[in-house]
């Protein structure tokens, strides 16, 4: 286990509350996100000089146009889109990227026990099923033959925190770094 820096626990306090305000209401909000993207910036600043502000900004981009994909095609949130924006800005580049590939499998873990536990197993499945059917099918609709949801919204935040902390915690456990 990796041991977290001190002025990285602020990171860690706003990836609870993160969670705390998706599990509540849905959402992640913008009077928790910007204030940590300005902190990011400005302890990487400090930390860091001229080369840390330009890795948190890198970092920050990186998971902007990632997420910004997933918010436009996937239905994520802006919220998330604007957690992992901040959660760039702490880590920075080259850190973010492990730490995206620990959120995406986090994500589809926890999606997955989301559906069991509200019995969509199957549904979900065939959906997946389907969308990467289409994906792989020129001028195929993944629309005309998914299924309708009954599921209720999924707290994205919950799996970005908790890829987050992995990646953190344990930064070779999920991750195709090497070492």
């Amino acid at each position: 286990m990796h041991s977290i820096p001190t002025w990285q626990w602020a990171l860690v306090l706003v990836l609870l509350i993160a969670v705390i305000t998706d599990l509540r209401s849905h959402r992640i909000y913008n009077w928790l996100t910007f204030p940590a993207m300005g902190l990011g910036l400005l302890l990487n600043l400090v930390m860091g000089g001229l080369p840390g502000l330009f890795s948190s900004l890198a970092g920050a981009g990186l998971a902007a146009v990632v997420f910004l994909l997933l918010y436009l095609f996937a239905k994520m949130g802006a919220g998330d889109l604007k957690l992992m924006v901040a959660i760039g800005t702490w880590l920075g580049y080259p850190l973010i990227v492990p730490v995206m590939i620990d959120v995406a499998l986090a994500g589809g873990i926890i999606s997955l026990i989301f559906a069991l536990r509200y019995g969509a197993l199957w549904p979900v499945l065939r959906n997946l099923y389907y969308f990467l059917l289409a994906m792989f099918t020129p001028g195929a609709k993944p629309e005309s033959v998914l299924a309708k949801s009954a599921l209720p919204p999924f707290p994205y935040g919950v799996a970005i925190a908790a890829g987050t902390l992995c990646a953190m915690l344990y930064p070779r456990l999920l991750t195709f770094t090497g070492g």
